[in-house]
């Protein structure tokens, strides 16, 4: 059947109407410069940097084999995309690049006029850089592959003469082999969520446009989380029941909170161990517990406003749980932040955070959830707990 194409109204600001309608588009729902190789904004970039489940399927119906490793798709995709990107050209008068352009073009496009612009249809001209004066860049419009209005997007491919070097971002692990981090060309890994699908919460349902339904592989639930008990006799998971689902979230969401109790179905008082997420009954029979989730909020893989928001707490001196950040009662304060801890924890939930705090070395450890200063030698204990959200924030949220 071959190779199906990139989703042109995707990667234009406006974005794919299907999308957004919670309908399914015939095609490819990928970032079009990382494609290429061109896209600037790496892992910041709202488009999509992966073979994902949608693209996967698409490319399925098709007749590509995914079971291969994704840089031999993203291979594959690109050699197609320039195919057809020359094609293009060749019957139209080409239209004047930059030098930085045209090098580009002499090694992603061989066969063609080296002075042929950029493949997203716009001829970025240098105001100043090399030239004098600022380095700041102007994009002219040079139309779309449809005509008609003529859509104005960013151009991504950076360089000398404006923005950002270019950087590719490559899948480097994932089901096919080794750690399922990512990582660009340049070395920085993504932040990406590595909770298991069966675990994540569908964002694309709580705003009622999932369109895979019941074949869905993340889980469809009402809140942006769903607590969940299972005894061990039974291999099926049961929801908590919704106010039972919001207390136990609230009392989480406290870093304070190391346990909590609740009174199920039966009218049985069930206490959950968070630390260990076990629970037990009045008469010490253990059940496994779980929380499913979101996605988040700090990985790189969407920008949907429920996400989950986790926040990172370090104990203070007098056993109060101090948000980083945040002042303590001594008025010292991190100069590190939730965000910026959750985005190296995503990145390596089992490695280690370096940063430096008023002229003090510290280390957080993923693994033992303990801070250490470095010079002191003092440790202190570490808990990540999500931002509470109740049901009429939930709401508005999905409305956004």
């Amino acid at each position: 059947m071959g190779i199906p194409k990139i989703c042109v109204h995707y990667n234009i600001e406006k974005g794919c109407r299907n999308q957004q309608n919670g309908k399914r588009c015939q095609f490819l729902h990928i970032c079009k410069y990382y494609i290429m190789g061109q896209c600037k904004f790496g892992e910041e970039c709202i488009r999509n940097h992966d073979i994902d489940q949608g693209v996967k399927e698409i490319l399925t119906r098709c007749g590509i084999d995914v079971r291969r490793p994704p840089r031999e798709i993203i291979a594959e995709l690109r050699e197609d995309l320039s195919q057809n990107e020359n094609e293009s050209r060749s019957d139209s008068r080409p239209m004047i690049s930059t030098p930085n352009q045209a090098m580009q073009n002499m090694s992603l496009y061989p066969n063609r006029d080296p002075l042929v612009s950029d493949p997203s249809g716009f001829s970025s001209v240098p105001i100043g850089g090399a030239y004098g004066g600022a380095s700041s860049k102007m994009s002219l419009p040079t139309g779309g592959p449809y005509g008609g209005a003529r859509s104005k997007m960013p151009d991504p491919t950076g360089g000398p003469y404006g923005g950002a070097s270019s950087k590719m971002s490559l899948s480097t692990g994932g089901p096919y082999g080794g750690a399922s981090s990512k990582m660009s060309m340049s070395g920085k890994q993504k932040s990406v969520d590595s909770t298991p699908k069966n675990m994540q919460i569908c964002l694309h349902n709580l705003q009622g446009k999932c369109c895979f339904k019941d074949e869905c592989e993340c889980s469809h639930t009402n809140m942006p989380y769903q607590w969940q008990t299972r005894s061990h006799s039974n291999s099926a998971w049961e929801d908590l029941e919704e106010q039972n689902n919001l207390d136990v979230e609230l009392e989480f969401c406290n870093p304070q909170n190391d346990e909590c109790v609740y009174v199920d179905r039966a009218n049985i008082p069930i206490r959950i161990f968070f630390e260990k997420m076990e629970a037990q009954t009045r008469d010490k029979k253990s059940l496994e517990i779980r929380r499913l989730s979101t996605v988040s909020s700090e990985c790189n893989e969407t920008r949907q406003p429920l996400r989950t928001r986790w926040c990172w707490f370090w104990l203070g001196p007098d056993d109060k749980w101090i948000e980083y950040g945040s002042k303590d009662i001594a008025g010292y304060q991190s100069k590190r932040n939730s965000g910026e801890i959750e985005k190296e924890y995503l990145k390596n939930p089992s490695g280690r955070f370096q940063f430096e705090t008023q002229g003090y070395n510290y280390i957080i450890d993923f693994t033992t959830m303990l801070q250490l200063n470095m010079e002191t030698k003092i440790t202190r204990k570490v808990k990540r707990r999500p931002q509470f959200v109740n049901k009429q924030e939930a709401e508005i949220l999905k409305r956004q």
